[in-house]
This record gives structure tokens, C-alpha cells and sequence, in this order.
């Protein structure tokens, strides 16, 4: 599919990074690996504030980056089930596909924000006061476990 809208993605399947994307109902945490995919990097949290559809915030923070894969969490209940929030998981990730040419991913993200939190409390990091970098760790986790994307 090719990008349809200025605040599409830059596709580059050579030498491009991969995206995770922590999906959230007030926050959207972002993580990027680096140009040899061998490490990842968080990216400030969105804020969900603003009417501006979610992938044109997504791209807008991601626009110095090229990419050659997007990973988004899916999540499910402890039994492997899908909930409500997976549909809007699923229905967010479809409307990324049109404004990304390259492979979006769903990852089960069972346990990332939990995880998130123990790696900022081990940090010295109260996570009750630091919400949007649970979010961001939560996506480097989802690189981190998928062996830092394709």
C-alpha cells in the first residue's frame, strides 16, 4: 500500500528502523530501535489530548525516521483471549496500514506495562509519578522481546 497523506511513514525495508507502539486510551508510548536494529530508544509519550487523528501524531514524532517495520501491542486477557481493547488495538493498526507501506506487526503485550514498571522501581523511579515513561519503557519492551523487531 502506499502512503496516502503528508503524515504518512517513510518506508525504507534496507536500512530502516523498526517502531513499537504502545497503544493507550490517554497515552501512546513509542519506541524506536536504532539504524542496525540492535538496540531500542524511547520516544516521548503522546498525550492523547487532541482531536488530530492518532497515526498523524504517531508520524509527526516519528517524522526523522525512516522505517521498515511498525510493532504494536495487543492486548489480551492473562488467558490469551482478546478484550474490547484489542478491537481498537486491531482497528488502530488497520488504519496504519494506510499510511505505511511496509509489515505492522500486533506483539501480545501481556505484562509489558507490568514489566515497565519493576525496571523503573529497580531505577529508583516512582511509576506512580511518571506515567508517560511507563508508557515509552513499555514499548522498548515490545522491541526487546519481539529480539528488536523483524
Amino acid at each position: 500500500m502506499t502512503p496516502q497523506s503528508s503524515s504518512s511513514f517513510k518506508y525504507d525495508p534496507q536500512n530502516g528502523r523498526t517502531l513499537a507502539i504502545d497503544y493507550g486510551e490517554k497515552r501512546v508510548g513509542l519506541a524506536v530501535t536504532d539504524p542496525l536494529n540492535m538496540f531500542a530508544s524511547g520516544l516521548p509519550t503522546l498525550e492523547r489530548t487532541t482531536k488530530k487523528p492518532l497515526t498523524e501524531q504517531v508520524a509527526d514524532a516519528c517524522s526523522a525516521y525512516s522505517f521498515k517495520a511498525i510493532m504494536i501491542g495487543l492486548p489480551l486477557h492473562m488467558n490469551g483471549n482478546e478484550s474490547e481493547k484489542s478491537q481498537e488495538v486491531r482497528q488502530f493498526a488497520s488504519e496504519m496500514e494506510n499510511c505505511f507501506e511496509g509489515p505492522i506487526r500486533l506483539i501480545d503485550e501481556r505484562l509489558s506495562s507490568f514489566e515497565a514498571e519493576e525496571r523503573l522501581k529497580a531505577q529508583g523511579i516512582q511509576p506512580s509519578k511518571n506515567k508517560g515513561l511507563i508508557d515509552q519503557m513499555a514499548a522498548k519492551i515490545l522491541l526487546e522481546e519481539s529480539a528488536l523487531g523483524y
